[in-house]
């Protein structure tokens, strides 16, 4: 089944917490979508796929990320670095307005205004983000690719981290946990499927993959390299950690990873 042309590559529920219920109601949500810096955003994204393909569609070429695509890979986070604090500021303003008492309307009111405010700081976000992509010559897969390897598979930072944000409540009546499980599915599936799709030329990495691919099969909750990730690959990040946990903002972490794409849902 097709989930229709929402944001949902990576972790698509983060999008549903973070702007969704805030913006309180379908009319402005869909207002927000079709506005110029939204429009922008769809072109950029569009301008990324039709370069370098869907996500979905995309294979690493080997499993021990290049040097010179880890240094793409941190240009863009350092171009973003500026939007992180930005976005990150306007979460904990939001999560501070849903805690407040008072006049209901005033509340609503306040809300209101502070996420039309967001709505734009995300199209920014995005649009800098898809800008900086191409600026580097990298699309949306490799980069969601390098995203997990440093921040989930090497690092250690959560994926669903952020996923349901305190003070936002949830637009379908799911819980924190809920919302947990599947920002680590929906990564599962789509890390997954690039690892399926890719054969690297080195033996050792050809073993590596069948390994970790075993390791998937046996536990349906697991994401790849939850545990296990080969030195290798953690190597290639190494010289780069103080750059990259610097770079991890877990109030931004739901929609560092959002495309615009068709998307087919997990185990349809």
């Amino acid at each position: 089944m097709s989930w229709d042309r929402r944001k949902g590559l990576g972790i698509g529920c983060g999008v549903l917490v973070l702007i969704g219920a805030l913006l309180a109601g379908g009319g402005v949500w869909f207002a927000r979508q079709m506005s110029d810096d939204y429009k922008l955003v769809r072109a950029g994204e569009e301008a990324l796929h039709e370069a370098y393909g869907l996500p979905d569609q995309w294979a690493p070429p080997n499993l021990v990320p290049a040097p010179e695509r880890v240094e793409a890979f941190l240009t863009v986070r350092r171009d973003l670095a500026e939007w992180q604090v930005l976005l990150a500021t306007g979460v904990v303003r939001m999560a501070a307005l849903g805690s407040q008492d008072g006049n209901p309307l005033k509340r609503f009111v306040e809300r209101l205004q502070a996420g039309s405010e967001m709505a734009s700081q995300y199209a920014g976000f995005w649009a800098a983000r898809n800008q900086a992509l191409l600026d580097v010559e990298m699309g949306a897969g490799e980069y969601i690719w390098l995203y997990h390897l440093a921040y989930h598979a090497w690092l250690g930072m959560d994926p669903a981290e952020g996923a349901a944000q305190p003070g936002f409540g949830s637009p379908d009546g799911q819980g924190p946990r809920d919302h947990d499980y599947q920002a680590r599915q929906r990564l599962r599936h789509l890390v997954t499927g690039m690892l399926e799709r890719g054969i690297p030329p080195v033996e050792e990495e050809r073993t590596w993959r069948a390994e970790e691919l075993g390791r998937l099969a046996a536990d349906p909750t697991r994401y790849p390299w939850q545990t296990d990730l080969p030195l290798a690959v953690a190597e290639a990040f190494a010289a780069h950690r103080m750059a990259l946990e610097a770079s991890w903002s877990p109030l931004v972490n739901p929609v560092e990873l959002l495309f615009e794409v068709e998307e087919t849902a997990p185990g349809e």
